[in-house]
């Protein structure tokens, strides 16, 4: 059997009892028509995953009694991160959704010389909407952070105690390796559609991060940052 997931922010999880509110109320008693006695799971994006059976549907929520609680299942043991200039139209939009799918914890979007404008709040919103439906769909039960847009003194400043840095630039001939078998955060950057001026790569590197080349064949920013996720991952062993 299938069992559904639904996002349920922690102030509406009381006690062992669940309210499930708003559009994934709607979700749960319209478009998938479930009913008491039904059993859903019910993760709070902060690393809580339950297992609920429904007690009530109507009146415009949901109520479950909880049954399971599980802590952090299906996430990767270390914080990933992934950061770019940001991207035009649905690009950063796949970026975020697939990105959540692969396991990462926190998209920056960058501000660089070579940067669209700030995409401002709407653009936000909708970023974080995509964000949740992709945790629900990858059966997670952290809710990836979305930062507001900054410039990369400000990126590099919030990045202070990361394990990791890397890099990405297709000018350079490091491949990728593992760096350290203890990380606990990692980071992974790529420039805009046009890349990193000179002066911003050197300005990163002389933050600390390492470089890594992923082949001879030019990478959209989106494709580069998810495929170097896959290959960090599988060089710690977490798939």
């Amino acid at each position: 059997m299938d069992i559904r997931y639904f996002y349920v922010p922690k102030q509406d999880i009381r006690g062992n009892k669940v309210y499930i509110l708003g559009q994934e109320y709607l979700h749960l008693s319209k478009v998938i028509r479930k009913t008491k006695g039904d059993i859903v799971r019910v993760v709070n994006g902060e690393g809580d995953e339950y297992t609920v059976v429904l007690t009530k549907t109507g009146d415009g929520f949901a109520e479950g009694e909880i049954v399971e609680k599980r802590r952090k299942p299906n996430e990767v043991p270390f914080d990933l991160a992934l950061a770019c200039g940001v991207l035009k139209g649905e690009r950063m939009e796949m970026l975020i959704e697939k990105g959540t799918e692969l396991g990462v914890n926190t998209f920056f979007p960058l501000l660089t010389q070579r940067t669209i404008p700030d995409p401002g709040p709407t653009k936000l919103s909708r970023w974080r909407k995509i964000a949740i439906s992709s945790m629900k769909q990858s059966r997670r039960s952290i809710l990836p952070k979305i930062e507001n847009p900054m410039n990369l003194r400000e990126f590099c400043d919030k990045i202070r105690d990361y394990d990791v840095k890397i890099l990405l630039n297709e000018k350079s001939k490091e491949r990728p390796f593992i760096k350290n078998k203890n990380i606990r955060k990692a980071v992974i950057v790529a420039g805009p559609e046009g890349s990193f001026t000179n002066d911003e790569i050197q300005f990163l590197k002389r933050e600390e991060f390492i470089e890594w080349n992923l082949g001879v064949r030019t990478l959209r920013t989106e494709t580069a940052l998810l495929f170097a996720g896959a290959i960090f991952l599988y060089l710690n062993q977490e798939v």
